[in-house]
């Protein structure tokens, strides 16, 4: 995936950020490890990895619980924010994180 931005003057955060069903494994700079997952009805999420230049961007995770019995029957029972903020944004910049099988 590649995004790109151009701004008059430089923002104070820049971020992009995706939402997965899979646990994700951040311990490697620049690499995040989206591992299998049990989603309902007996369903397994695929695994992946995501790479990403960790000299410019800085990734987190965060959990998010799902209350609704709809979005739970289709996800599973969380989903996992993941955000890849620049670290120096810039008037102009982009980023590109690539996309692989587990």
């Amino acid at each position: 995936m590649t995004d790109a931005y151009e701004r008059e003057a430089a923002p104070s955060r820049v971020a992009m950020n995706l939402l997965t069903p899979c646990e994700a494994d951040l311990s490697q700079a620049g690499r995040v490890v989206l591992r299998e997952t049990a989603l309902a009805d007996g369903r397994r999420s695929a695994a992946g990895v995501l790479e990403y230049d960790a000299a410019r961007l800085e990734a987190s995770v965060e959990t998010i619980p799902l209350a609704d019995a709809q979005l739970r029957s289709a996800w599973g029972e969380r989903l996992a924010r993941l955000t890849f903020a620049l670290k120096r944004p810039a008037a102009r910049d982009g980023w590109t994180i690539r996309v692989g099988r587990g």
